[in-house]
């Protein structure tokens, strides 16, 4: 996952690996910063076909675009698989 923050004085990039992102412990974080207000129910095996998805989604679409914002200041928040 690549998240790119852009504004008209900085630009920030973070890259991060999907199995980071898309695991129980993560998921469990989400659900706490959420508190609750997010109702997330994977098990463990649909989430390793989530990710197996995923990976099989980067394979034949390149970057693949899940957020883009761009502002009328000309900042910009892109986040791609």
């Amino acid at each position: 996952m690549k998240i790119d923050v852009k504004n008209e004085n900085r630009r920030f990039h973070l890259a991060l690996p999907n199995w980071l992102i898309l695991n129980r412990v993560s998921l469990r974080l989400v659900r706490k910063g959420t508190k609750g207000e997010v109702e997330i129910r994977l098990s463990g095996k649909a989430l390793r076909e989530l990710r197996r998805t995923v990976k099989r989604l980067r394979r034949t679409r390149g970057d693949w675009s899940l957020i883009e914002v761009h502002s009328a200041d000309g900042d910009e928040v892109r986040v791609r698989l």
